[in-house]
């Protein structure tokens, strides 16, 4: 009789353990995609940062080159500018796009 319950607890045991590793992987999974994700809005929030250091810079670069009459800094500014809003521009398309994502997967 005590061999029997030692055998059926073990099995019993087998049959948990079985149990739990389908579940396991599918929370590993589950983590890795989650962890994916953040890291996928942080690079994109890093990038709108950055745009918006970019035009911020271009911005006081515009204003320096019209006070001190120097047209080239106008010109750099200018060109900053530029390349500022493209990046921002490109950021944002991937946040929205990144949002439609997140809400279809709801789905």
């Amino acid at each position: 009789m005590i061999k029997a319950v030692k055998g059926s607890f073990k099995k019993y045991q087998e049959h948990v353990s079985a149990e739990c590793e389908p579940s396991a992987k599918k929370a590993k999974l589950h983590q890795d995609s989650v962890g994916s994700k953040v890291d996928e809005q942080r690079s994109i929030q890093m990038g709108i940062d950055s745009a918006k250091k970019m035009l911020a810079n271009a911005e006081l670069l515009i204003a320096k080159g019209m006070k001190a009459k120097k047209f080239d800094d106008i010109e750099s500014g200018q060109a900053l500018l530029k390349e500022g809003q493209a990046k921002l521009a490109s950021s944002l398309i991937k946040l929205e796009d990144s949002k439609k994502k997140k809400s279809c997967a709801r789905l």
